[in-house]
């Protein structure tokens, strides 16, 4: 597993508190252990409050209802949307679409090495 891969699960893995969130913010790293860097609001990329309205993020429900092949290939479409369209959709702010790439980037690299 990565370095990256090992810092995310032992910050999420860490019982809440202040070292915990100077840890995640020194690293980069959200409180679920999804490493995001940056200047962009971590909820707008991270935990946008429309997709949690149920009480279970909508990343977790569609993995739970996709099988690894098929969320992979979900997770690299939304990778590829975000870097395709950066230029065009927030053209006042574009690395925020580079930034939500990344989000699904990581997302991937995590299920890969969980395999």
């Amino acid at each position: 597993m990565s370095a990256w891969y090992e810092v995310t699960k032992a910050i999420q893995m860490m019982k809440d508190g202040e070292e915990k969130r100077r840890l995640a913010k020194e690293f980069g790293v959200d409180m679920e252990g999804v490493s995001v860097t940056g200047p962009a609001s971590k909820d707008e990329i991270n935990k946008p409050d429309h997709y949690n309205m149920s009480g279970m993020e909508t990343i977790d429900l569609l993995q739970e209802s996709m099988g690894m092949t098929e969320f992979e290939g979900y997770l690299k479409g939304n990778i590829l949307k975000y870097v395709s369209r950066y230029r065009f959709k927030h053209a006042e702010d574009p690395v925020k679409d580079l930034y939500k790439a990344q989000w699904y980037l990581h997302k991937l690299i995590g299920t890969l090495e969980t395999k």
